[in-house]
């Protein structure tokens, strides 16, 4: 990569998690990946000195973790006086989930790590529509109770 001034700059371990997928990954994500791997790596080591065993392994958690979360991402947009910035969302198939699992799950096995991915739990949300509210004597509004 080149800076500003044209001279190259070494590209990092952060910069790679960054652009191991084509879409945009949250700050947060990367941190904690890093956190989770910083007995063997740290985020502003140089990618050329890693060891391709720790590249595999920060790429799979990165996938897993993307696995992990909504298949559809929407992209958003700002705009103000003649400027604007947008940055694009995306959405992944069921299909694309299990092949990323499938490989994150190769190189887990081929280094020896374990693959803690449940796909099995489902989350449903439920809404009972706005309810009317009771009142104690000093009209504070009393929690519902819901019985399911």
């Amino acid at each position: 990569m080149n800076d500003m001034s044209g001279a190259t700059k070494e590209k990092t371990v952060r910069d790679y998690l960054f652009g191991c997928v084509n879409f945009p990954v949250p700050d947060d994500c990367v941190e904690c990946i890093l956190k989770d791997r910083e007995e063997l790596v740290s985020g502003d080591d140089k990618l050329s000195d890693t060891d391709l065993m720790v590249r595999h392994l920060l790429k799979a958690d990165l996938y897993v973790w993307i696995c992990m979360g909504p298949t559809k991402v929407n992209s958003t947009s700002d705009s103000d006086n003649g400027w604007s910035h947008s940055e694009g969302g995306y959405q992944l198939t069921d299909e694309d989930k299990d092949r990323m699992l499938a490989y994150a799950k190769t190189i887990y096995d081929k280094y020896g790590e374990e693959f803690d991915y449940d796909d099995s739990v489902e989350v449903t949300v439920s809404s009972f529509g706005i309810q009317p509210c009771d009142y104690n004597e000093a009209g504070i509004p009393l929690p519902h109770e819901v019985s399911l």
